[in-house]
């Protein structure tokens, strides 16, 4: 049953990783009118260029009118609005069998309609467009396949780095609400650096209050859990705890969880900052130490808060297996650091341990150890990509966008892209047809760009050098 149950896991998380994006548009139109603006068309023409060869879900055209004019009237011209745009997408030889057409008149402004200057923006249709792209799944981080009795208390060391999951029994049910009895079989795989997450599809943008923030991540992971063939949930009341190995150090971090439906995130806990005269004993890290066997199992020494917790002498422990039956001692306090907690050019007000503890995962999915910034110096870039031999490249289906100033790697539609003009710019292109085309940082700051507008970049084919995210971060030189 358990080689059944890892067979499906394995079905499931191997192949091609699909991931849903967004695609946003808005186009104003003059004042009372329905026809398109000849800014507009242009808009349009190059949103259609850029999606017809996508796998597209659903589009939602939605149209909006200022506050001038009856309510009726109104409601109908917002509705001339969207379906001008929906015959002119047609036109374009886009499927409009998955068009959603919605009206609301003048209902959602989004300006003061007292204020001409702000006016115009009301007069608007919004067209967002979602759809699905694929990466192989080999240029991410492996899974790791965990199982556990979902009746008992279990702590689980996930990583070399320290991070351990703690679960409370009976924290797991069905998709109903019943719980489950048995051994419940946990995925788990993390993020560490820009090349984990170069291809990952998982956005690492944050909108808050109208606002779009870059994630700088301090490390992420995504956790899910199945029973026999059946997807099972985190069960109400039941909160998993983790202690969290960050994998850099960044100022003012939170913890976040991606919606469900992959377009925003959730803030969803603080993460406090130390001062620096408060440096507690945290956990230090797994030190191994080899029993004396034919099986050479491994036997853990960790230290957690106060107590240095040690296995006993006639046991022993392999990484994912529980921790339990453990002795205690209390262990003297020092005031030295445990680990690199300043972290290079930070102040002390902005430090964390190693090792978070305590971070409340209330259901299964992506989350992530976060600071969310804006982006400085900030320029749109119209791409057009060559090799080396100066072919065209015009069949590339994501842009991974990664600034080694921080630790991210964003996605982008290969037509566009923004980037910090002065940041250290690595860039990474799949083709529809399997391969990955690469520029380092280097080939990137030769190019001098100031601002926005078309570039073209010239890509070194690395499809056969580049097989795993280990390789992309060894070529760029990350050492995270």
């Amino acid at each position: 049953m358990k080689a059944k149950i890892l067979t499906i896991l394995l079905l499931l998380t191997t192949g091609w990783l699909s991931a849903q994006n967004l695609k946003k548009e808005v186009v104003y139109f003059d004042y009372d009118k329905s026809e398109l603006t000849s800014k507009s068309v242009d808009q349009l023409d190059q949103l259609a260029t850029e999606i017809r060869h996508h796998d597209i879900v659903r589009i939602t055209i939605t149209g909006h009118t200022d506050s001038d004019g009856s309510n009726r009237y109104n409601d109908g011209l917002s509705r001339r609005r969207a379906d001008e745009v929906k015959l002119f997408l047609a036109a374009k030889g886009i499927d409009t069998s998955k068009v959603s057409l919605m009206f609301y008149g003048e209902q959602k402004p989004v300006a003061s309609n007292e204020i001409p200057t702000e006016k115009y923006r009301n007069r608007r249709v919004e067209i967002i467009v979602e759809y699905q792209t694929q990466n192989p799944e080999e240029l991410t981080p492996k899974y790791r396949f965990i199982e556990v009795v979902s009746n008992r208390d279990t702590s689980i060391v996930l990583n070399k780095k320290g991070t351990t999951l703690h679960i409370p029994s009976d924290a797991f049910e069905y998709e109903d609400g019943s719980p489950v009895y048995g051994r419940v079989n946990l995925r788990y795989k993390e993020y560490r650096n820009s090349a984990d997450m170069a291809f990952s599809q998982i956005p690492m943008f944050y909108y808050s209050n109208g606002m779009q923030y870059a994630f700088n991540s301090s490390g992420m992971f995504e956790l899910y859990g199945m029973y026999k063939d059946q997807p099972v949930k985190i069960a109400r009341g039941k909160t998993l705890k983790i202690d969290y190995a960050l994998a850099k150090q960044n100022p003012d971090i939170a913890f976040y969880r991606l919606n469900d439906d992959r377009k925003n995130w959730n803030r969803i806990q603080e993460i406090e900052k130390l001062a620096n005269e408060d440096f507690p004993i945290v956990m230090e890290g797994i030190k191994p130490m080899f029993a004396h066997s034919t099986k050479a199992q491994r036997r853990w020494l960790i230290h957690i808060g106060k107590f240095k917790m040690f296995r006993l002498k006639d046991k022993t422990i392999a990484p994912g297996e529980r921790i339990v039956g453990w002795e205690r001692k209390e262990i003297e306090v020092s005031n030295k650091q445990t680990g690199s907690l300043l972290a290079s050019g930070m102040n002390a007000g902005h430090t964390y341990p190693d090792i978070v503890r305590g971070l409340n995962v209330g259901s299964f999915g992506v989350y992530n150890c976060d600071q969310a910034y804006r982006i400085p110096n900030q320029v749109a870039i119209r791409p057009n990509f060559t090799d080396e031999k100066g072919n065209p490249i015009n069949n590339g289906h994501v842009l991974s966008m990664m600034d080694l100033n921080y630790n991210g790697a964003f996605s982008y539609d290969p037509v566009n892209f923004s980037c910090d003009a002065k940041g250290k710019i690595a860039l990474a292109l799949f083709t529809n047809d399997g391969e990955l085309f690469i520029m380092s940082p280097d080939e990137f700051s030769k190019m001098n760009i100031t601002s926005g507008g078309e570039y073209t970049f010239t890509m070194k084919n690395m499809t056969d050098r580049i097989t795993s995210s280990d390789d992309l971060a060894d070529y760029l030189g990350i050492k995270l």
